[in-house]
């Protein structure tokens, strides 16, 4: 089947207005993401050639997949090169006595700035944010900003990296005496009921001809942005140039606690007199918390025992690739948040700033890593070609960025870099903050938390680890790993093996494919989502172990969503453009295992079935395995109204029925202490009929940075989601949106991402509209 569709975007234009305060900020930041030059390839001669385009914009995403793409199986078999963007930058003459910054979120990688031609400077790592000063540069009026990208080295990373200027672009505009840029370290080293100690380091700095005093002014507003603290003040002699860091103490009363449960903000505002004027004004989000690790009791926040209920995740986001931002990201970790999960971590490297603030407000813990390797993993890695020029620069202003964030409770010098910090990387952390422990994905020693990657999953390795270090502190960082696609399903017990290799060669019993059925090496492409496909340790094994261990403090399981990258593409044409480990795939549609860990993670009444129960060839004398997961004690199964026996959860944290299949309905009932709470059902679906479509958002603001995520689900004639669904669909959007991509969560379907079509997967698709800033049509 093959259905064309028009789908009519309604805009509802959204009048903001900027809260601001009774006396003006004498600091003032102007985003610049609109408006820029873009183009592949040798430098541009001239603006007029060039694309037009906004940031965040990853050109990588916006390519064919193909096996000769220099990035290969990595990098997801997407294209690389060099990019060049221009942006013209007007100047008012008003700024003529002014500091000016320029802020760069992300830019992927090797790059290199200039502005009117002076150079800015060059930055290798693809994974921090750059500040230049462009003061001595600047003329009133335009001037012309030109950022060259080079990722014509590739493989770069060993994961889809993404092309470009990535994240946001901001000018920062202040008084030549000011606080700079991540200039403030807020701490909470003593917390009751009654009052918090609020410990602040603030740099503030000259950039005039002459020594001068100044006098540096805190106060604290709650969450509801009320004042709680009287004003301190302390008075400071500046000499030119130069950078001074003054220590100052407040007492918040009352503290309202940053939590999971209860992500409370407050926020220092710090201000800079000079002749009795305000010269500066700088703001610093915090929360009032304690962290703690333990030997013997593993993470504590505000002194009570949390179980870190994480996720590993890169920083791609499926269709819009590395250019994941505002409702797109959120959305994603939204996701995460529903299914109970409480900690993140960001592998294999920082992410950007917005990501850290909506950890801060949506109540997530976070690993913040540094870096993979500190020596070449890829090809033409940042641990081979820069690493051990850049590595201190990168990780002072990685600190210096994010040490004032409350979800960010640990620093990850690496991943698999060996089991020892060999260059005392955790030494060269806590000069910055020594409020927080260092780890690293298979670093055991020489850090403050022991992090265990795939040896963690292994049987025994965890345990005489802990016998023989006793009073180190342990956390899983990327265990387990276990692999699903999405709404497909095969028996057997599939450990990762080569071809030949053992028994289980993941032969489909009951659900031959045919043609569909694509194998890479002799397998299949797709896993099963029974908690069956893995390596080392299951879903259920793992979370049993660290839920029941004391000393664990919480795992980091790899992955929360599918990424791009490490992937494969056959002599025999058969591709492979995503690594199946996530509990939710690219698309952002869960896989049946985000609903058993909804079933360990979360306290509303929920229970899920599995495997779909649309099976027209199977065979008649078998018997599928039915699965549920439920947080209930009890879970009664139906087929077609028949009751099939209501089981106790066993001791590998599922319920279980083997059922011969009949059409019609599967149907199971949770019960807690013997009263119905929930309940889901399977129904057999017929052949496709109709399309439901849905929005998450019908009211795109006119802004040209508003998104919609478009769900698109093939159902019967009774409205029934069709499993087996795999029909393309053509797609024309009428209104003031542009098209961000289409994406189905099928690893092996490498269709450029920005076409007008799209197969669904099992019955579903996701498109991505983002707006314009009118109400016209767009093309």
């Amino acid at each position: 089947m093959r259905c064309l569709i028009c789908l009519l975007v309604l805009l509802t234009p959204i009048a903001c207005q900027a809260e601001t305060d009774t006396v003006p900020n004498p600091r003032t930041v102007h985003n610049i993401d609109l408006d820029w030059h873009f183009s592949l390839g040798d430098e541009p001669t001239s603006t007029d050639n060039m694309r037009k385009l906004d940031v965040p914009h990853d050109w990588s995403i916006e390519g064919d997949y193909h096996p000769d793409n220099p990035t290969g199986g990595k990098g997801g078999y997407l294209p690389g090169g060099v990019g060049w963007y221009i942006k013209t930058i007007d100047i008012p003459e008003d700024w003529a006595d002014k500091q000016i910054l320029i802020d760069f979120d992300g830019v992927y990688m090797n790059s290199e700035m200039w502005i009117n031609d002076h150079p800015l400077g060059k930055r290798p790592y693809g994974y921090i944010s750059i500040l230049y000063d462009l003061t001595p540069h600047l003329k009133p009026g335009p001037n012309t900003l030109k950022v060259r990208v080079d990722n014509t080295n590739d493989p770069s990373s060993r994961w889809y990296h993404g092309c470009g200027i990535y994240g946001h672009v901001n000018l920062i505009v202040t008084d030549p005496i000011h606080i700079p840029q991540w200039g403030t370290f807020v701490t909470t080293p003593h917390i009751t009921d009654a009052r918090a100690t609020i410990n602040v380091e603030t740099d503030v700095i000259s950039a005039q001809a002459a020594a001068t005093s100044v006098r540096l002014e805190q106060i604290v507003l709650d969450p509801a942005g009320k004042q709680v603290v009287t004003t301190t003040k302390t008075d400071i002699a500046l000499q030119k140039a130069t950078r001074q860091t003054i220590t100052q103490q407040l007492t918040v009363p009352k503290p309202q606690r940053w939590s999971v449960e209860t992500p409370n903000l407050y926020t220092l505002v710090s201000r800079v007199y000079h002749d009795n004027k305000p010269v500066d004004e700088y703001h610093t989000t915090f929360g009032i918390r304690t962290i703690e690790w333990h030997a013997h009791k593993g993470f504590l926040l505000n002194g009570e025992q949390v179980k870190l209920k994480g996720v590993c995740e890169h920083h791609d986001g499926g269709p819009v690739g590395a250019a994941l931002y505002g409702k797109v990201l959120q959305r994603r970790m939204q996701i995460l948040k529903d299914m109970g999960c409480n900690a993140i971590r960001t592998a294999h490297n920082p992410r950007t700033p917005e990501f850290y603030q909506l950890c801060d407000r949506m109540g997530f813990l976070v690993m913040d890593e540094i870096f993979d390797g500190w020596h070449k993993k890829a090809e033409w890695d940042y641990g081979r070609v820069a690493w051990a020029q850049w590595w201190q620069k990168d990780t002072e202003d990685w600190l210096r960025r994010d040490r004032n964030h409350p979800s960010v409770i640990m620093w990850s010098i690496g991943n698999e870099t060996g089991h020892t910090d060999k260059h005392d990387i955790t030494g060269f952390i806590h000069q910055f903050d020594n409020t927080r422990p260092t780890t690293g994905g298979t670093v055991f020693y020489g850090v403050d938390v022991s992090g265990f990657n795939g040896p963690g999953g292994t049987p025994g390795v965890l345990e005489k680890f802990k016998a023989e270090h006793p009073e180190q502190p342990v956390v899983l960082t990327e265990v387990p790993h276990t692999y699903q696609t999405r709404g497909f399903y095969r028996v057997p017990t599939w450990w990762r093996e080569r071809p030949g290799q053992g028994k289980n060669q993941r032969k489909n019993f009951f659900e031959p494919y045919g043609e569909e059925q694509i194998f890479f090496d002799g397998h299949p492409r797709y896993s099963s989502s029974y908690d069956n496909a893995g390596v080392r340790i299951n879903a259920r094994t793992a979370w049993k172990r660290t839920r029941d261990t004391d000393w664990i403090a919480g795992e980091f399981r790899w992955t929360g969503f599918d990424y791009l990258g490490e992937s494969g593409w056959t002599a025999g044409g058969y591709p492979m453009r995503l690594f199946n480990h996530g509990i939710i795939d690219l698309a952002g549609f869960p896989k049946d295992h985000y609903f058993f860990y909804q079933s360990m993670w979360t306290d509303t009444p929920m229970v899920h079935l599995l495997p779909h129960w649309t099976h027209p060839h199977i065979a008649p004398e078998a018997e599928i395995p039915v699965v549920a997961y439920s947080n209930a004690d009890e879970v009664e199964l139906f087929l077609n109204g028949k009751s099939l026996g209501r089981n106790q959860r066993e001791d590998t944290l599922e319920f279980l029925w083997y059922v011969r299949y009949q059409p019609g309905q599967l149907k199971a009932v949770a019960y807690q202490d013997g009263k119905p709470v929930a309940e889901t059902t399977q129904t057999t679906a017929g052949h496709p009929a109709r399309i439901v479509i849905t929005t998450d958002n019908s009211n795109l603001a006119p802004d040209r940075r508003d998104f919609a995520h478009i769900t698109f689900k093939l159902v019967d004639v009774n409205g029934v989601m069709s499993p087996r669904a795999n029909d393309r669909l053509d797609f024309h959007f009428d209104g003031p949106v542009t098209h961000w991509g289409f994406e189905n969560g099928d690893p092996a379907d490498v269709n450029n991402h920005r076409l007008m079509h799209r197969r669904a997967f099992h019955g579903l698709g996701l498109g991505i509209l983002q707006s314009t800033d009118s109400d016209a049509p767009t093309e």
